[in-house]
């Protein structure tokens, strides 16, 4: 899958889970999104769960409903 990080300000991050900014969808949705790379498979489960960017899978997958702040890193699409 294709791995997009939320963008800069409050602002802009409000977009991330608005109706037409869903990651590659609409004409506008890199205000809120930009595209970090490929990911492959799923984040492997652990007792103490930290955020590391360089881990190894694919962050949750983008969900409409979901709230988004800068920074928020989410998966669209399989490899």
């Amino acid at each position: 899958g294709f791995v997009f990080e939320c963008r800069g300000t409050a602002d802009i991050a409000n977009w991330c889970g608005a109706e037409g900014y869903e990651p590659e969808t609409g004409m506008y949705w890199e205000n809120a999104w930009k595209i970090m790379g490929t990911c492959r498979g799923l984040l492997p489960p652990t007792a103490s769960p930290t955020i590391d960017p360089d881990a190894p899978g694919c962050p949750p997958v983008f969900d409409q409903a979901a709230t988004y702040k800068s920074g928020d890193r989410v998966s669209v699409g399989s490899l």
